[in-house]
C-alpha cells in the first residue's frame, strides 16, 4: 500500500485541517517549517535557495 505524505490543501482551508499551520504563513520568503509529533516538534529555518536569483524566471 502506497503511503500519500503530502496532501494538496487550499489556504482557505487550513484553519479546518490545522489551525496549528497559520502562523507560520506569515514566515518571510526563503523560510520552511516543519511540525511533527502532533505539534510537539517545530522546526523553522531559513532555505536561501528558495528565493535564489537562479529561480527567478525573468
Amino acid at each position: 500500500m502506497i503511503q500519500i505524505f503530502f496532501k494538496p490543501l487550499h489556504v482557505s482551508h487550513l484553519k479546518d485541517w490545522n489551525e496549528l499551520l497559520l502562523p507560520f504563513l506569515a514566515l518571510e520568503p526563503g523560510y520552511r517549517f516543519l511540525i511533527a509529533n502532533k505539534g510537539n516538534y517545530i522546526d523553522v529555518w531559513e532555505d536561501l535557495s528558495l528565493i535564489s536569483e537562479e529561480f527567478i524566471d525573468n
